[in-house]
């Protein structure tokens, strides 16, 4: 027996005692408040050592006026860089404490983050040199705490403690180098900047590493499925300033006189070192943005899953963009090699035309790859969104008025994948007429589904499941007559009536599952179950309601291996199993059940248990445990909503077996 538990995820970090929780936010409140009086308070003499140091020295002061740039607006920028950090850090962490204050991760997390802004820049270092070295050696440690601690609060392995100690305890050593960088002439100041520099460079980055390190060991051996989405946007933005930090270490390598003019090298400097240098505290600034709001996301747990998406994304559109640019690149050498002059600029805009017009063709193919052979889906995202897009018919309800196998034909009721239903009459027979296009007709494809769902509706004998009458072929038409349902679909009865009551939903899913059971019974497997797939209808006493199962588009026989499950999506992205996405697996009955998990959950609250674009849905299909019931409708009892999270198990062997033992379970 599979038990499924639907409690919230372990909360180490959950201020429990009322008392401690008070206790706590007033600290923080208290903590922050000073650290932001402090900085206020010394904004006036940062803004004039940022103006006065290092930009308006001569050597600087050259350049800049040479580039037409006045020295004093140069250091406003950098000014201003480090003020727009701790404005945009601020307002996260604040916006994060009123959110989760009960959480001693959260308080320490924004007490870290507003901790780095104001130390930041040295703004704070012209005023207090001394209590900005301690700062900046408090916010060192509590950056690899963290980084340690993420995301449950607890050390993995145990003994990361001791890393965490070397690092506190080394970062003392290095605190009089801080002090000379803001006060040179300052008695604490004994370390040359440079040395001290690479040497502390050196030391964080082994720990940073190691830190890292036991991040993924911890991601991949211990790590809720919830705890994973959370280290995912942190470990990208640890990755990024990473990038963006060894980017700025090589510039600084190459060019140290740049950064530090106290070597007593030659200051001169080019208008593109004098570029470069805001670019690097640019690029910096940035980096120190993307940090605050992953953890934010990551904390909050909002939009968790679309870091899969945004990882996706960003190396399909990141790779084309590379292949373009090199091309780009081996295209402005060649004709620089061949042409000259006037005509060498408008070669090169040519070639710019011709580049941006194959990123679009190039970026699909690259979705097809990436999407095929690094996730290993049946279908690239592209596929997902336009397999889910309703077919555009060429000439919509062009046969009403006409016959066809003695009957009349009046409405057009539904329109699918598979082409159009009309409804006809013959005498007092009222039917839905199917019809398969010519424009699909002549597709092999197409053809052979729609024998095959003939022949497995013709098979199916059940009062759930709407009855094949007939079947044939009229000139270009293939058609089949089904019973006609009056009802409505499920879908469009949530919309008019809103979500079931828990008595009502069992009472209709019952059937369902029985109907659905047969299905199998009869050796096919749906795959494509949903709202609009099934209608609801008065029972005889006409006060029962009556689900009918209809369209078998996409039926296939259990033992049967499909060759489209291999070439494109097969069902209804919403509803769709996980094993029905990815490659190599089976897609059993248990892809049904899966499906009515999906549907069971949107009778009781009216939607689907993941919502969003075709790519997160997908993503959340595979990867995102689905929501427990009861947090969008607190009177769902107990069993019910075990057995449908059960029923939505990303694992197929962790489901029901059939969909009578999901029915049977809702009453347990």
């Amino acid at each position: 027996m599979v038990t499924v538990d639907l409690s919230s995820p372990t909360q180490f970090t959950l201020i429990r005692h009322p008392y401690r929780r008070v206790m706590a936010r007033i600290g923080w409140l208290v903590i922050v408040g000073t650290l932001l009086l402090l900085y206020v308070s010394a904004l006036p003499n940062g803004l004039r050592g940022a103006l006065a140091d290092p930009l308006s020295s001569l050597p600087y002061q050259t350049t800049l006026t040479e580039m037409g740039l006045s020295p004093d607006l140069a250091g406003g920028l950098l000014f201003a860089q480090s003020l727009i950090l701790v404005i945009f850090v601020v307002t996260i962490c604040i916006f994060m404490f009123f959110s989760r204050s009960d959480n001693w991760m959260v308080l320490f997390v924004t007490f870290e983050e507003i901790l780095y802004a104001v130390q930041h820049g040295s703004i704070l270092g012209y005023t207090y040199p001394v209590l900005f070295a301690l700062l900046r050696w408090l916010s060192l440690s509590a950056t690899f705490a963290l980084l340690f601690l993420f995301p449950n609060g607890r050390f993995y392995p145990r003994w990361m403690w001791i890393l965490l100690l070397i690092g506190t305890i080394s970062g003392v050593v290095l605190m009089p180098a801080h002090i000379k960088l803001v006060a040179p002439d300052h008695p604490w100041a004994v370390w040359d900047i440079f040395e001290i520099r690479a040497a502390s460079v050196f030391l964080y980055m082994v720990i940073g590493f190691f830190a890292l390190g036991m991040q993924i060991r911890r991601y991949r051996r211990v790590a809720t499925p919830i705890e994973r989405q959370q280290s995912k946007w942190v470990l990208i933005a640890l990755a990024f300033i990473g990038i963006n930090g060894v980017a700025a270490l090589i510039v600084e390598l190459f060019l140290p006189r740049l950064f530090v003019p106290a070597l007593g090298m030659p200051l001169v400097f080019s208008a593109g070192e004098m570029l470069l240098f805001f670019l690097v505290n640019t690029l910096e600034l940035i980096a120190s943005l993307v940090l605050p709001l992953a953890i934010a996301f990551s904390i909050l747990r909002y939009r968790l899953w679309d870091v899969d998406l945004l990882i996706n994304r960003s190396l399909v559109y990141g790779s084309a963009t590379l292949a373009l640019m090199l091309i780009y690149g081996a295209a402005f050498l060649l004709l620089a090699s061949l042409v000259t002059g006037p005509t060498l600029w408008i070669a090169l805009l040519i070639t710019a035309m011709m580049s941006t017009a194959l990123f679009d063709p190039l970026r699909k193919q690259l979705q097809q790859v990436i999407d095929r052979r690094l996730y290993r889906f049946r279908f690239d995202l592209d596929q997902a969104k336009a397999a889910n897009t309703r077919l555009e018919i060429k000439f919509p309800g062009s046969l009403s008025g006409k016959t066809l196998h003695g009957y009349q034909i009046t409405d057009l009721i539904g329109r699918g994948g598979m082409g159009e239903v009309y409804k006809g009459h013959k005498a007092d027979q009222w039917v839905a007429i199917k019809v398969l296009p010519p424009e699909l007709a002549y597709k092999e494809k197409f053809r052979l589904r729609f024998q095959r769902e003939a022949e497995a509706t013709q098979a199916l004998k059940h009062p759930n499941i709407v009855p094949l009458l007939d079947r044939g072929e009229s000139g270009e038409l293939t058609y089949l007559i089904l019973d006609y349902i009056d009802g409505i679909e499920l879908g469009e009865y949530l919309v008019r009536y809103g979500a079931f009551s828990v008595k009502e939903a069992i009472a209709v899913f019952t059937q369902l599952a029985d109907a659905v059971d047969h299905t199998h019974a009869c050796g096919f497997i749906h795959r494509d179950l949903k709202p609009s797939n099934i209608l609801i209808r008065l029972g005889a006493d006409q006060q029962r309601l009556e689900p009918i199962l209809v369209d078998f588009g996409i039926v296939k026989p259990i033992d049967a291996v499909d060759a489209d499950t291999a070439s494109g999506p097969i069902g209804t992205l919403h509803y769709m199993a996980p094993e029905q996405i990815l490659t190599l697996r089976t897609v059993d009955q248990r892809a049904d059940v899966y499906a009515l998990g999906v549907i069971l959950f949107e009778m009781l609250t009216g939607r689907p248990p993941f919502i969003g674009t075709a790519g997160q849905v997908l993503f959340a299909h595979i990867q995102q445990p689905a929501p427990d019931i009861r947090t969008l409708n607190d009177s769902i009892p107990s069993p019910i909503a075990h057995a449908i999270a059960r029923a939505l198990l990303k694992n197929a062997e962790d489901r029901f077996d059939s969909a009578g033992q999901f029915a049977a379970a809702l009453d347990d």
